[in-house]
């Protein structure tokens, strides 16, 4: 998975739609499963479509992984 935004700053309110592209032996995949998560949602919140809302000061992790691929 190629995510375009790797790194981004936001301040409290503002959104940030992760973009990215997933690719199966070089083929583009049309409408992955993704599963997306904050590892703390009182900085950021993020939604099933990879919409990042800021919450409050600090920093966060927010991963991709394909829901039938977890481990991934």
């Amino acid at each position: 998975m190629t995510i375009t935004n790797e790194s981004a700053t936001l301040n409290i309110g503002d959104n940030l739609q992760l973009k990215y592209t997933l690719t199966d032996n070089g083929v583009i995949v049309d409408n992955p499963n993704i599963i997306f998560t904050s590892s703390d949602n009182n900085i950021a919140t993020v939604n099933s479509s990879g919409l990042i809302t800021g919450i409050s000061i600090g920093t966060v992790t927010i991963t991709a992984q394909m829901a039938d691929r977890p481990e991934d």
